[in-house]
């Protein structure tokens, strides 16, 4: 299993490698073939993640071919400057591309930034008000993106993201990283209908939440947003009735289940991919009747 992954990962990374050298050279691009299913993940999460890649990386090609522009400053000064916490759309095209992003933090705050763009491998960097590096990485996020865990007192920071092997569009994320909900489901976050907010970190944090159904029908429990999240639905002598990978929105989960009345119990954690998928999500619970539930 460790020589196939590896073998797929060079060959992921000699297709972004000759897209970026075709891209930056005559101005033809090719766009590089799927990776192979990767084992123990359903060929349907492989198709849909090798769909979204190559057209994610076409799209990037036009636009930058379209426009001939950058899209980000590229030095601090030039920084566009987003919020905390954030969501921010770039492209790194040519591959001697960077863009550079400002923040600032109104407290002591432990954050999280990471690209997410399955086109291409990224690398970050972390830097203070002054320019001085605080950290960097590649690679320690999901799909061969960076990721940088810090915690940093109020005041204004930059990112850097650069690109490793490839070119392509990408989706800088700031968040906080303190959990707030139980991981046990004793330790449950007690919910009624409508939405609540969520942030899974590190890959291994797990959210427990529960509700009571009042009266018996159809319950759809689902996550939205941009974290791959995973979610399963229990029952209150903690039996699993459901799971749900990408049933939803894009990589979320979504379960649809009749339930009498009872108590229930909802755990939501992260796609263990390669670096795992983190961050923040939405849980949505919607029925007939639901209430809150205080205790287990």
């Amino acid at each position: 299993m460790l020589e196939m992954a590896e073998h797929t990962r060079r060959m992921s990374r000699m297709s972004r490698l000759a897209a970026s050298r075709n891209a930056a050279g005559d101005g033809v691009f090719v766009i590089p073939p799927p990776p192979p299913p990767r084992t123990g993940v359903p060929e349907t999460r492989t198709v849909r993640r090798a769909i979204i890649a190559t057209l994610t990386f076409a799209v990037a090609m036009l636009a930058t071919m379209a426009h001939g522009q950058d899209d980000h400053g590229n030095t601090r000064a030039t920084a566009t400057t987003v919020a905390f916490p954030s969501e921010t759309s770039g492209t790194l095209s040519p591959s001697s591309d960077q863009d550079y992003f400002g923040f600032t933090l109104s407290a002591r705050t432990a954050i999280v930034t990471e690209a997410e763009g399955r086109a291409f491998d990224s690398r970050g960097w972390l830097y203070s008000s002054t320019g001085t590096e605080l950290a960097s990485d590649r690679d320690s996020g999901y799909d061969d993106g960076f990721r940088i865990a810090r915690t940093l007192n109020a005041g204004t920071y930059y990112v850097r993201v650069t690109t490793e092997a490839g070119v392509g569009s990408y989706t800088l994320r700031l968040f906080a990283s303190a959990d707030n909900h139980g991981g046990t489901r004793s330790s449950a976050t007690s919910v009624a209908y409508g939405n609540t907010s969520g942030v899974i970190y590190p890959t291994s944090d797990e959210d427990y939440f529960s509700f009571t159904v009042v009266t018996a029908g159809s319950v759809t429990i689902q996550t939205t947003g941009n974290t791959d999240t995973l979610g399963s639905l229990y029952n209150s002598a903690g039996t699993e009735l459901a799971t749900s990978d990408d049933e939803g929105t894009g990589f979320n989960f979504r379960i649809t289940r009749t339930l009498a009345a009872g108590t229930y119990y909802v755990r939501v954690r992260s796609f263990s991919g390669s670096g795992g998928a983190v961050g923040p999500y939405t849980l949505q619970i919607s029925g007939p009747n639901t209430a809150p539930s205080f205790g287990s």
